[in-house]
């Protein structure tokens, strides 16, 4: 006997006692059983709640920053992101789930060179000509995302009711993307090895683990156009994108990353 079922033979032999003209079929309502694609769909939602409120918060402390600036402008593609996929999933409908999955991938495209800007801004280096082959690169497959080339309507899979499959053009997108995310990463880890009051060490690790195990978490859901579910792993790994946001607002309020430093005041 699970714990579940547990709490709820105890509340049918209290109810039997105190309570003996409720049925015994209305307890079940009482304790609600949260599927996959619910913990699926909140995630996403937490995800863009988060983001959104993250991202405009760094923005209002320093307003005339790059730096924050290109975080918030991050935070929000996130948040649509999140947001597209979560109605998608929602949508009974797998054209319009199709329809709002493209839609995201306007923004998502854009992740990798999003964040060659942010991280070489907050490093204080020059990455100019990375970040024009990025956008190149990014422009160069924006024709394709509203083709069946790219994504196409899909069955149901696992606990989702239908979720769009990858097209022949999808995996080299893929691929191209995710080595950008990699050469990210190893922008912001080779300088860390550098000796510097602003950032330090420590903040470039911080962030650097942040997004490590934001994207490692996320990235999952690429499964999902390949017509792979894994569960446990899938829905739950998406709750690490907000978790991940949260670890940055740690590093503000701990470590004042980007130069941010928040005072409490008592009333």
């Amino acid at each position: 006997m699970t714990l579940l079922e547990l709490i709820k033979e105890l509340l049918r032999i209290q109810a039997a006692g105190i309570l003996p003209l409720l049925k015994m079929s209305q307890l079940d309502h009482l304790i609600p059983n949260i599927t996959f694609l619910q913990h699926y769909q909140f995630s996403l939602f937490l995800t863009t709640a988060t983001t959104v409120v993250i991202g405009l918060w760094v923005f209002v402390q320093k307003r005339e920053s790059k730096l924050t600036q290109l975080f918030c402008l991050y935070s929000l593609g996130v948040a649509f992101w999140s947001y597209c996929q979560a109605i998608a999933s929602i949508s009974n409908d797998a054209s319009w789930s199709l329809v709002w999955v493209r839609t995201m991938f306007y923004v998502v495209i854009a992740f990798p060179v999003l964040l060659t800007h942010f991280f070489s801004t907050f490093l204080g280096t020059d990455h100019q000509k990375a970040c024009l082959i990025g956008w190149v690169l990014v422009f160069s497959f924006l024709p394709f995302l509203s083709s069946d080339q790219f994504l196409h309507e899909g069955p149901p899979l696992g606990f989702l009711p239908h979720f769009p499959r990858a097209g022949p053009l999808f995996l080299p997108f893929n691929l191209t993307w995710l080595m950008w995310i990699l050469y990210d990463f190893w922008l912001l880890w080779r300088g860390s090895s550098r000796r510097s009051w602003q950032p330090t060490p420590r903040q470039i690790k911080l962030l650097l683990g942040a997004f490590i195990f934001g994207y490692a978490t996320s990235c999952v859901n690429y499964f999902y156009m390949y017509g792979i579910c894994i569960t446990p792993l899938q829905p739950f790994a998406t709750y690490g994108a907000p978790i991940g946001f949260l670890i940055v607002a740690y590093g503000i309020f701990a470590y004042r990353l980007f130069e941010i430093r928040v005072v409490f005041r008592r009333s």
